[in-house]
């Protein structure tokens, strides 16, 4: 079964410069404060992980799980996606994989429109309804959450930036 979560937000930076700084985000810091979720150790965005299929990383969690965290697909500038999968632990038992897609596309010089969407692949359908009762309005919530600041902080760091330079 296959639950989509979809958010977006326009910021008001130029995607040359904005794409960066979402490539290289943390992408499980959306799911830091779920209770089920146990807390990651390591990061999984690395300047080098430029090239999809080569870079997979394993993520280590606090109760001593693992997953693999890889790269799908890079457009520079227009899109990436990346997949969390294989994970040991039995709390994600009910969950496949989970696969982040975002894309960006310019309005004007100076704005951007970021989509996210994420998928997540459940292993049957009761662990959809599982997830449908228990977790998808925290997790869309923290989706949007984490778009809308991000862009936010981004937008912030860029209107120093600017006024430094000047």
């Amino acid at each position: 079964m296959i639950k989509d979560l979809h958010s977006f937000v326009k910021i008001s930076v130029p995607v040359c410069e904005v794409f960066p700084h979402f490539f290289t985000f943390n992408l499980l810091k959306v799911f830091e404060d779920l209770w089920y979720v146990p807390k990651f150790l390591s990061p999984t965005f690395k300047n080098n992980f430029s090239k999809p299929g080569t870079g997979d990383y394993i993520v280590y969690f606090d109760d001593d799980s693992t997953a693999r965290y890889q790269l799908l697909t890079l457009k520079p500038d227009i899109s990436f996606s990346t997949q969390i999968n294989d994970f040991s632990s039995i709390r994600f038992i009910g969950l496949e994989f989970v696969e982040c897609h975002f894309s960006f596309s310019e309005q004007g010089e100076v704005k951007t429109n970021i989509q996210l969407k994420c998928v997540f692949k459940l292993r049957s359908r009761f662990w959809g309804l599982l997830f449908k009762t228990l977790a998808i309005k925290k997790t869309h919530r923290n989706l949007d959450t984490f778009l809308i600041q991000t862009a936010k902080e981004y937008e912030q760091f860029s209107l120093i930036k600017n006024k430094n330079v000047l």
